[in-house]
């Protein structure tokens, strides 16, 4: 089970020195942005960032946007894949916002509408939690993701 640590200004940065994969420590991470009317000319309000061990909250709301800077050479980082869930707003809000251009993004959603056309089945837009159920089942149930949808 993974622990959470809320990030603020006081607290340990996930990245201070650099992006790179080997200062990081993490090949991957999963990434999703809460905020409001996320876009070009929305408001971030919070960061998750979550690795296999742990996953951070970074309260940008809270902290100011100064904190997305410490956030900035990973999210910008070829080294590091960040995998989203629809990243599109997330992405827009963070590079016309705060001047972070995401890198090595692997998008959930981008993925299934692939493997939809691959299929030759009917493009639509999925929820993470039918993603979930229809590649990783077992996950799916393991963790009730049922109750989400």
């Amino acid at each position: 089970r993974a622990a959470a640590h809320p990030l603020g200004d006081q607290q340990r940065p996930v990245s201070r020195r650099g992006g790179e994969a080997a200062e990081f420590g993490q090949a991957d991470v999963a990434v999703d942005c809460e905020g409001t009317q996320l876009g070009r000319f929305g408001q971030l309000s919070l960061v998750q960032v979550a690795t296999e061990d742990e996953v951070f909250l970074v309260d940008v709301k809270a902290s100011g946007s100064k904190v997305v800077d410490v956030l900035a050479p990973m999210l910008e980082s070829r080294e590091v894949v960040k995998v989203f869930h629809d990243c599109r707003e997330d992405a827009s809000t963070l590079l016309h916002r705060h001047g972070v251009g995401l890198a090595a993004v692997f998008d959930t959603q981008v993925a299934h509408v692939l493997w939809l056309e691959r299929k030759g089945l009917e493009l639509y837009q999925a929820s993470l939690p039918e993603v979930m159920r229809t590649f990783l089942l077992g996950t799916y149930r393991a963790h009730g993701w049922a109750s989400l949808e």
